[in-house]
């Protein structure tokens, strides 16, 4: 039989991080299906969709970072609109992440 993915490559894999939502989600699919990894990997998205979320208070991702698009999207068109009108604005402009873990994650069940 032909090893799938990573983790028939390589079982010794016991994290795996995925630069957005999806992907993540998919990797977790595909272990319920064949688990090729460590017992308990550590498994860590980015954007903690709602379904990240609603993942990792079943346990079946470790955490995930969440942006604030209504945040960033405000900001945004605040600083253009400044910028326009011939006000300085900032460079750089953090708007914030926030890890998810089962701690907080049901406040991330829903689009922030």
């Amino acid at each position: 039989m032909r090893p799938n993915g990573i983790g028939g490559v390589h079982p010794d894999v016991d994290a795996a991080y995925a630069a957005c939502g999806p992907p993540i989600l998919g990797g977790i699919q595909a272990m319920k299906k064949r688990n090729p990894f460590s017992e308990d990997p550590l498994l860590v998205g980015f954007d903690a969709m709602p379904a990240e979320s609603k993942a990792i208070l079943a346990g079946d991702e470790t955490a995930s970072v969440a942006q604030f698009p209504q945040k960033m999207g405000t900001i945004s068109v605040e600083t253009a609109a400044d910028a326009v009108r011939g006000k300085k604005v900032q460079e750089r402009i953090d708007t914030g992440t926030e890890i998810v873990t089962k701690e907080n994650a049901e406040k991330f069940t829903t689009f922030q």
